[in-house]
């Protein structure tokens, strides 16, 4: 059905959808999501080697790929940080930010 619909019509479809049902549908920069470790916020094409599994370069998190994505969305709702984003470049460059201070973290640098 998706593929047979004019796919800019998709967000307005779920905000009706939510207010119908009492559901507060909130948009969010979804860029890197699916990509992005949900644990040392990695952002790598690797870590996805097929549709199902996602699995960290970095740190070795695995996970199955839309779980994973649905933690990241889920973090995003309230990222201020995130939303000032105003490009897919921006959006990586402060996932690698994040991702740099896990490993100070990890490292007990910080």
């Amino acid at each position: 059905y998706m593929r047979a619909s004019n796919l800019a019509h998709i967000s307005e479809q779920i905000a009706w959808n939510a207010a119908k049902r009492g559901i507060r549908a909130t948009r969010v920069k979804s860029a890197y999501s699916s990509q992005e470790c949900s644990v040392c916020h990695y952002p790598d094409r690797a870590n996805r080697p097929d549709q199902q599994t996602f699995c960290c370069q970095v740190c070795g998190y695995s996970a199955h790929a839309d779980l994973n994505a649905a933690i990241n969305i889920e973090r995003r709702i309230n990222d201020a940080a995130l939303s000032a984003c105003k490009d897919r470049h921006a959006v990586k460059s402060l996932l690698m930010q994040r991702h740099e201070a896990w490993k100070k973290q990890q490292n007990g640098w910080s």
